[in-house]
This record gives structure tokens, C-alpha cells and sequence, in this order.
């Protein structure tokens, strides 16, 4: 037992680390899709044929792509398959109309049919966030490295 308490703490800073790691790339991709959307916003504004997609996937998996998929505003957190993630983001790029963020998880539907669905339907997971506090976020950060450039 005394021999197995070392690995134990090492195998426990291991998954600290790699849950710190985690907790830092979910925190810096919601940043980069807010700082997207306002940018997408604004742009759209003075360009009404402008669109942006975010496509906000679960957690990866490498287990085999599936084809089906759970996709436009999901329930919440779960996981998805990276050759599903590519089927997606290669299947809604080729879509009129595609703008907005994009929820996606493993599920029971079709790639090509809940890509269709969720564009026809103008679904966004953007709706509810309040973009003008986004903005109000980039503004200060970029105020801030401004200061810390001067």
C-alpha cells in the first residue's frame, strides 16, 4: 500500500493538471466566440450578406464518426466524435443561410438532415446571450492592453 501512495498522488496532480487544462482552453473558447460574435454582429450591421459560423462542439471524442449528430441548441454538455465535428463544419459551410453558433453534440439525426433542419429553421444558440455585454467585455479588454502597452 505504502508503494502505491506515490502513484496515486502523482496519477492525482496529473488529473489536476489536465482538468486546469481544460478549464483554461473552455474559458479562452468562449472569449474567442464571444470576440467572433461581436465582430460577426457589427459586421453584419453595415453587411447584410455577411455571416459567421461558430461551431461549439462537446467534448471530443476519437471514436468512429457516426454520421448522426445533435445540432443547433443541444440540452447541454456531452460529447461528440471529431469525424463528426468535420462532417459538420465541412456540411454547414456549404449551406446558405448558415450564420450563428452552433451547438454540437453525438445524437440520433443525420448530419445532412439536421444541418438542413437547423439553417432552415434559423436556429442560433447565440439567442438569449447578451452581445451588448460582450462588446462591453471586448472593450475593456482591449482598453486594458492598451494600458499595459503604453
Amino acid at each position: 500500500l505504502h508503494d502505491a501512495l506515490p502513484i496515486c498522488a502523482e496519477t492525482a496532480e496529473v488529473v489536476k493538471k489536465s482538468a486546469d487544462s481544460i478549464a483554461v482552453y473552455t474559458a479562452a473558447k468562449l472569449e474567442a466566440d464571444e470576440v467572433l460574435t461581436v465582430v460577426g454582429e457589427e459586421r453584419r450591421k453595415k453587411d447584410a450578406g455577411f455571416s459567421y459560423i461558430i461551431l461549439r462542439p462537446g467534448g471530443l471524442t476519437d471514436d468512429a464518426a457516426t454520421g448522426k449528430v445533435e445540432f443547433g441548441r443541444t440540452k447541454g454538455a456531452g460529447r461528440v466524435p471529431r469525424g463528426d465535428v468535420a462532417r459538420v463544419a465541412a456540411e454547414v459551410l456549404g449551406v446558405e443561410g448558415a450564420n450563428g453558433w452552433y451547438d454540437l453534440l453525438e445524437g440520433g439525426e443525420p448530419v445532412e438532415k439536421e444541418v438542413e433542419r437547423v439553417v432552415r429553421e434559423g436556429v442560433d444558440s447565440v439567442e438569449g446571450e447578451k452581445i451588448e455585454e460582450m462588446k462591453g467585455a471586448l472593450e475593456r479588454a482591449i482598453a486594458r492592453e492598451k494600458e499595459v502597452k503604453a
